[in-house]
């Protein structure tokens, strides 16, 4: 059960009131900046930030020491994967820099995060994975099943999609396993 602090700060997060969030987390140094609503499928602050697209709460998130960057929600899903299956580009670049985000965590379905962009043909998204030139796993063979239950590649679920600016980036990067295609700015 969560104090009204926790409650107020999850809200703050949620509705993008960075300095609100500050005077929160400067102001109950015990708080419980890893809670998680259990009226929004147990998700942390960090999930909605995501979520919402809200990157300077995700900075401000990160920098706390307690922050659980991995944190999965009910339905398995990291604050990354989120952010990769929304499309928040902005979110997903910072989160990109944080070397404790584990990019490749799966969700209880076992998808991973580039396999939400790939579906969603969320080709910005998709950009900064190649280019922050952390490893992507087997993107060329891996499977996951989709909402049917037939599996899927990236590429695949992309295709299937008719996702063409996904489709182009993966096949590229596919096709230049070892080589980015552009540099993580």
């Amino acid at each position: 059960m969560a104090n009204p602090v926790e409650q107020k700060l999850y809200d703050a997060i949620r509705y993008g009131r960075v300095g609100e969030a500050l005077s929160l987390l400067k102001n109950n140094p015990v708080i419980n900046v890893n809670w998680k609503n259990p009226d929004h499928s147990q998700w942390s602050g960090l999930h909605a930030a995501s979520f919402y697209g809200h990157a300077e709460v995700v900075k401000l998130l990160l920098a706390h020491p307690n922050i659980d960057v991995n944190m999965k929600n009910i339905s398995g899903q990291t604050p990354f994967s989120i952010g990769c299956w929304q499309g928040r580009v902005t979110v997903v670049r910072v989160l990109l820099k944080d070397p404790r985000v584990d990019i490749s965590l799966d969700d209880n379905d076992g998808r991973t995060p580039l396999w939400h962009a790939s579906r969603n043909g969320e080709h910005e998204v998709i950009k900064w994975f190649i280019a922050s030139g952390r490893d992507l796993g087997d993107i060329k063979n891996k499977k996951w099943e989709d909402w049917f239950g037939k599996d899927y590649t990236a590429l695949e679920i992309a295709r299937e999609g008719n996702k063409t600016e996904a489709v182009s980036l993966l096949e590229r990067f596919i096709a230049n396993q070892h080589r980015p295609v552009m540099k993580f700015v």
